[in-house]
């Protein structure tokens, strides 16, 4: 399976690829992260899977994945095949919904519910409250949909380039970056730990889970 780029959808409505890079303004470093609660219940991840399921029915069953950021921010991504006629994903395949939320202290500065095939990666450019976009890469298990990998880039103020076509290259002079590997439980958060730019302090806090596309 080889990911299309991404493609903006927002049920019908295109995304502007165009994002204008501005500075983030130094503040001092707020000390240790506080405790965040990213709310997650079973009814909204019931409501978004059936998102993905009807995205997915108008893609032919071609959905990798799907971002979901705020009123007006939806991206898309798709896999590489040419079906022969309308396909659609088997009733019961697993979809995990990860919920992003970064913050700089009490501020939320981005939130986004992204919905993906339990086994696939999902790359995906948020949008932030500070006009930097932010590159999330997810990878999930197919054996076990709560054990994910989460890496998020922030791009150089001012040197983005936000082509469709060239993700990649988009945010390749990131000024940060934060990785690591998440056991989590369904439905509770955990922190993913804490990105550190110029003289700013962002605590990214995780949660997800996973449940079976509508029959």
């Amino acid at each position: 399976m080889v990911l299309i780029g991404w493609t903006a959808f927002h049920l019908g409505k295109k995304v502007s690829s165009g994002v204008a890079g501005a500075p983030i303004g130094p503040v001092p470093d707020d000390g240790p992260s506080r405790p965040m609660l990213v709310r997650l219940s079973p009814d909204d991840v019931a409501e978004k899977v059936r998102t993905f399921d009807a995205v997915d029915h108008s893609f032919y069953g071609l959905t990798r994945w799907l971002m979901l950021s705020g009123p007006n921010d939806t991206d898309v991504g798709l896999i590489n095949q040419c079906p022969q006629g309308p396909t659609q994903r088997r009733a019961g395949d697993k979809i995990l919904l990860v919920r992003l939320n970064l913050r700089r202290g009490a501020d939320v500065v981005s939130e986004a519910d992204v919905l993906i095939v339990a086994g696939t990666t999902a790359n995906v450019v948020v949008p932030t409250k500070l006009g930097v976009p932010l590159q999330y890469r997810i990878v999930t298990s197919a054996v076990d949909p709560m054990r994910l990998q989460v890496q998020v880039k922030v791009p150089k103020p001012g040197s983005v380039e936000m082509a469709a076509s060239s993700q990649e290259n988009a945010l390749s002079s990131e000024t940060a970056v934060l990785g690591t590997s998440l056991e989590l439980e369904p439905y509770h958060d955990a922190s993913a730990g804490r990105l550190v730019v110029g003289r700013q302090a962002f605590d990214l806090q995780v949660a997800a889970a996973a449940s079976s596309l509508p029959g």
